[in-house]
């Protein structure tokens, strides 16, 4: 680290100290009997890859396994009649937890009796369904795929003449129709005029007549503006010449004729750029004029255009129109000869068509409904008889532990109504420590159930754990203001060799990427930070200390991607008070 010396400046009872080109600079300001000292430690932009992380802090504790009922306690109300642990006593698997009333006890049996045999019938039900149901679909698809194979075959041959005919017939009459409307529609609204491009003809030839005409209008002001330039140039030369002549001492005039001199020499710029703005007016107004006779000509050959093609479509509709009654005699004849054997003939075929297009499919889906009812029937039945087992393993209403440990927590007292998905009791985990912190809600998203955090742990002697990220709230636990709004964050750690206990302080740092390639700085050298923006302190060239606006990107608690402002020679300032 280099330090540079000190020098002293003393303005109006004012004392600065700066020390000049080295890490640590000193200023003192004292005014109207106050002094305010201030440190800045120099520091520069940094390049590389930044990983992205943040820190919380929260304390271990020992986490917790939860033994749930395994039948359902909805069914009917079940009642604690006893309960014979509590909060922190060693258990062994099997031991006495709770005894239920026996009458809570009974009606459940009762239910799951029921249950399981209707469950059975339903199983039963599902099952005969099944192969009765498999037969009938069986026969129904070769049925349909045979059906469909004759009906395509009779289809063909009774009907391919009469839809050819029908078909041809129509098509005469519609074409017929459908030309007669489109000459008529194009010949009342002008279309042949419009595909002539008639009206945009017409159009550029207004638009050329207005650019002839404000290129004329244009050339005359250039040739104007060059006549004045002119005469001014021939006005400044004769008062220059008359300077001249009629100086006594050409030396006592000399800034006069200087000046004048410049004068003219400006006006024969101004005629030079004057004659040249002329000349290309001229052109324009030239080519304008040009332009202008060719417009024209395209309007007029757009306009015979329109008139041939007007005519030639009259003549062609005329035609169509002593024909078009006929024609339609023609197609309604078919439609007669057709109409007796086609509707119906046309309904069975496409019938039989559309059942065998979806035969397999539906032979398909029918299989799987029916193979679904069984699997659900069976599924609903396991699920009773196992939570029957479940009920029946009780022996006179007695719950007992299902592992071995220590309690950490008992739900009911005597008396109380069993709830679903509620824990009997729960069971310290010592194989596991977990950390619960308030995450905010800038960093929330950040995160993930099952990420990998690093845990520094007070007192630990195995230096930084690893852990895991176990669960994340799904709503706000404290904070009114979006600035302050955070979120439960649970973390678990593996404890199988017992080095970790309960009650210690411990930092989670949790990261989230890396940016690569990137400007970073400390975030201490950084103020007025608003979103992208903030402000870095430097020296300027008087050892004066400014502030400079800097666009910012990704942020740490220690770094900050700078974007721009600043370059990487750069000295910044970090403001520390003495």
């Amino acid at each position: 680290m280099k330090h540079s010396k000190k020098f002293w400046v003393e303005i109006s009872g004012t004392m600065v100290v700066v020390i000049v080109g080295g890490t640590i600079g000193f200023t003192m300001i004292h005014a109207k009997g106050t002094e305010k000292e201030s440190a800045y430690q120099e520091t520069s932009l940094q390049y590389g890859d930044l990983e992205l992380a943040f820190e919380e802090d929260g304390t271990t504790a020992i986490s917790t396994d939860s033994q749930l009922p395994e039948f359902s306690v909805t069914a009917v109300t079940m009642t604690v009649e006893e309960v014979y642990v509590e909060s922190g006593d060693s258990v062994n698997e099997g031991d006495a937890l709770y005894k239920l009333t026996d009458d809570s006890v009974e009606a459940a049996k009762e239910y799951y009796e029921e249950a399981v045999a209707d469950a059975k019938d339903d199983l039963d039900t599902a099952e005969m369904n099944y192969e009765t149901g498999v037969l009938e679909v069986q026969y129904t698809y070769q049925s349909t795929l045979t059906d469909a194979e004759n009906a395509d075959a009779s289809y063909s041959a009774s009907l391919s003449a009469l839809d050819a005919t029908v078909a041809e017939k129509k098509a005469e009459w519609e074409n017929a129709k459908n030309d007669i409307a489109t000459y008529t529609n194009n010949l009342a609204n002008n279309t042949y005029y419009t595909e002539a491009g008639v009206e945009e003809k017409e159009a550029a030839v207004t638009s050329a007549t207005d650019a002839a005409t404000a290129a004329q209008t244009a050339y005359q002001e250039q040739k104007e503006a060059y006549d004045t330039a002119k005469t001014t140039l021939t006005n400044d030369l004769a008062a220059l010449q008359n300077l001249i002549t009629s100086a006594d001492n050409l030396e006592t005039s000399r800034d006069d004729i200087t000046t004048l001199m410049e004068q003219v020499s400006q006006d024969y710029g101004a005629v030079e750029a004057a004659d040249e703005s002329m000349s290309q007016a001229k052109q324009n107004a030239e080519k304008a004029q040009s332009d202008l006779q060719a417009a024209q000509k395209e309007a007029e050959s757009a306009k015979q255009q329109a008139e041939q093609a007007a005519q030639q479509a009259t003549k062609k509709k005329e035609e169509l129109e002593s024909k078009l009654s006929q024609l339609e005699s023609d197609y309604q004849q078919a439609l007669r000869d057709a109409v007796t054997k086609q509707v119906s003939i046309e309904n069975e075929y496409d019938s039989t068509v559309l059942e065998a297009q979806y035969a397999d499919s539906t032979y398909d889906a029918t299989i799987t409904t029916l193979q679904d009812a069984v699997d659900s029937a069976q599924s609903t039945l396991d699920d009773l008889e196992e939570e029957q087992n479940a009920l029946l393993s009780l022996e006179d209403g007695v719950v007992c532990a299902s592992q071995d440990g220590t309690i950490a927590s008992v739900t009911y007292d005597a008396d109380d109504t069993l709830v679903e998905q509620q824990a009997f009791v729960s069971y310290y985990n010592t194989q596991t420590i977990s950390i619960s912190v308030e995450v905010s809600q800038e960093d929330i998203s950040k995160i993930a159930v099952g990420d990998t955090v690093s845990v520094a742990i007070s007192g630990a002697r195995t230096g930084n754990v690893e852990g895991k990220v176990a669960s994340i709230a799904s709503s706000a636990t404290t904070g009114g203001s979006v600035s302050n709004v955070t979120y439960a964050v649970g973390i678990q750690i593996d404890n199988s060799d017992g080095m970790l206990s309960s009650g210690s302080s411990a930092n989670v740092t949790f990261s989230y990427g890396t940016v690569e390639d990137v400007y970073y700085i400390e975030t201490d050298a950084l103020s007025d930070i608003d979103g992208t923006t903030a402000k870095v302190k430097q020296y300027d060239e008087n050892g004066d200390v400014v502030e400079i606006p800097v666009t910012i990107g990704e942020s740490t608690e220690q770094y900050t991607v700078v974007v721009e402002g600043i370059s990487a020679d750069d000295t910044c300032l970090i403001e520390t008070e003495e």
